[in-house]
């Protein structure tokens, strides 16, 4: 491990025109009780001020806590590609990344380190997060807990009560760049979450720290309750295609049929939702939980657009 500074963490942020609320993950970050940080900024082509923001407003105050500060612009490729140049820039014992609009608790970095320092067998770790509105962040809307399992991949793959934020891991930067081919992850698609912590995942313990060491901030310009059908079933095929390409990548082929029945199921909960009938035909055939079984049975009750299938199914 002689690659790696000992005792340092890397946090890759990767940002595209946030100069509007980037101030929340900076001031996060200089917040922070545990000081061995290295932070990689990724200016991912950016056509705002959030460049100039972050010199003239952060650029002194990291350096003066003793931060290594590694800033990086490029032309836009997406978040991704962004992560992947990220990598090859990373020093760190530790790493873990943030998104430009949440926060990180004054301790969430220092409880991390200090788990994975007493306990050598686990390759990462991770913590609970709470979810605010940015029209009133102190406002705690819902809390993402994680069930207790050390081996978490089944779970992230199936989505299984195991929360998969930015901020909320924590890796020995060794164990994960052993998982993944030449430092990269799979780029073809927007999210990093799933191609970096499913390869690490697969046969490398996980820790979990029962505390909320994170906040997601959820956006009026990135809600999207009132999709279109086809924009939400769109969405659902594309992460269908990259759990399956993240699978080939591990090697992880038996899991394959199961995440085509999840999203079988999945798939059939919407159609009837928004009452596509060829599409509740369609995966009708094929849905095999309980959720869509029950979507089903009130489709065919006629009782599908009622509030309360809305909001439980």
């Amino acid at each position: 491990m002689a690659e790696f500074k000992k005792g340092l963490v890397s946090v890759i942020l990767p940002f595209y025109n946030c100069e509007e609320f980037m101030y929340r993950a900076l001031s996060g970050l200089l917040n922070q009780s545990y000081k061995n940080i290295q932070i990689i900024i990724l200016n991912d082509g950016s056509t705002d001020k959030t460049e100039e923001y972050f010199f003239k407003e952060y650029i002194d105050k990291f350096k003066s806590e003793n931060f290594l500060v590694d800033y990086h612009y490029h032309t836009n490729v997406g978040l991704a590609k962004t992560f992947n140049i990220g990598l090859k820039h990373v020093k760190g014992e530790y790493l873990t990344w943030i998104d430009p609009d949440d926060f990180l608790d004054i301790n969430a970095i220092k409880y991390k380190v200090d788990f994975l320092n007493k306990n050598k067998s686990y390759s990462f770790v991770r913590n609970n997060a709470k979810v605010v509105n940015e029209n009133n962040i102190d406002k705690i809307v819902h809390v993402l807990k994680s069930n207790k399992n050390e081996f978490i991949f089944e779970d992230l793959l199936l989505e299984r009560k195991m929360p998969l934020c930015a901020g909320n891991y924590l890796l020995r930067t060794d164990v994960f760049f052993k998982c993944l081919h030449n430092r990269n992850i799979i780029d073809k698609y927007r999210s990093q979450n799933w191609p970096s912590l499913l390869p690490i995942a697969y046969k490398n313990k996980c820790g979990y720290i029962d505390e909320v060491l994170n906040t997601i901030v959820i956006r009026n310009s990135s809600m999207s309750a009132d999709s279109s059908y086809n924009e939400v079933m769109f969405r659902l095929s594309e992460h269908e295609v990259l759990l399956n390409d993240v699978l080939d990548y591990i090697g992880a082929y038996e899991y394959k049929n199961e995440v085509n029945k999840k999203y079988t199921s999945t798939k059939l909960i919407q159609a009837v939702k928004f009452n596509n009938k060829s599409d509740i035909i369609k995966y009708s055939k094929k849905g095999n939980n309980i959720k869509a079984k029950l979507s089903l049975l009130l489709y065919r009750l006629g009782i599908s657009n009622l509030i309360w299938c809305k909001k439980n199914v």
